[in-house]
């Protein structure tokens, strides 16, 4: 599952001797992908490839993930999202218009990224952000590890959870998938409930001004309490955006319909350089 062929790996810092490590792939218009939490740069696995024919792709582990330097536990919003706008401006060529892609955690990080960034943002797209208030939602029972599992009954819990919570179809689920998303919890230090729960987009999406596109799984078990719902709350408080809903997949569409996805970002940011 993580075997791209980058151009470079480089780091930045997004705070004075704390850095975030970036991949960066293609030729073209810069676009910025922010993973999901518990993640790294390979919750874009399959769609970094397809993207960098048309953009140069930027994918980095978010403070507190992957390879990346920490942020101090329980960091508020405002400060996160600072860290990582912070280094999102110094991976990109100076100046330049770029392009904004957020999963989830990564979309509502993304959210207050381009209201710091706006005067630089050519368009943005969220999937399936987090940040709004709790209420009614599905239910997702998830399984916890325990001590005295062995590697096959860790690997089992994974194709569980990853189920329960991030994709619809069990066949989505190979054992690169697990693996990756395995490797993932190890690499996780940065417990982001605090704020996915917080409600703190509504005071940075409305904001953006550069064209924005939502897009969720039809079947995404993270949103409250059903994607329509939650389709009618954005429009009340949001600017005119373009929405796509895609059947058949869960929280993680970018990889259950990444061939969807892929077109869809696609034809929406290459109306804007």
């Amino acid at each position: 599952m993580n075997d791209l062929d980058f151009d470079a790996v480089d780091a930045v810092e997004f705070a004075p001797g704390r850095r975030v490590v970036f991949r960066r792939k293609g030729q073209g218009p810069p676009i910025v992908l922010l993973h999901g939490g518990v993640g790294s740069w390979n919750h874009w696995v399959r769609n970094i490839g397809p993207l960098s024919r048309r953009f140069t792709v930027f994918a980095p582990d978010m403070p507190g993930f992957g390879d990346s330097d920490d942020a101090e536990p329980r960091a508020p919003y405002d400060v996160y999202h600072g860290y990582v706008a912070a280094a999102v401006e110094r991976m990109l060529p100076p100046g330049k218009p770029f392009h904004l892609v957020g999963f989830s955690f990564g979309g509502m990080i993304g959210s207050g990224v381009a209201c710091r960034l706006n005067h630089r943002l050519a368009a943005a797209t969220f999937i399936a952000p987090s940040g709004f208030f709790p209420t009614r939602t599905r239910k997702v029972k998830l399984r916890k590890r325990q001590p005295d599992l062995t590697a096959a009954q860790v690997r089992e819990l994974h194709r569980y959870n990853l189920n329960q919570f991030m994709l619809h179809r069990p066949q989505s689920i190979g054992e690169d998938t697990i693996t990756s998303h395995e490797h993932n919890h190890l690499r996780s230090r940065f417990n982001n409930f605090h704020l996915s729960r917080s409600g703190r987009v509504f005071g940075t999406m409305p904001l953006i001004v550069a064209p924005l596109q939502l897009i969720w799984g039809e079947q995404d078990r993270t949103v409250n309490p059903e994607v329509a719902d939650r389709v009618d709350v954005c429009r009340t408080w949001m600017p005119p955006f373009e929405l796509h809903t895609i059947p058949d997949a869960g929280h993680w569409a970018a990889y259950e319909a990444a061939e969807t996805v892929n077109r869809l970002l696609t034809a929406f940011h290459g109306q804007f350089g």
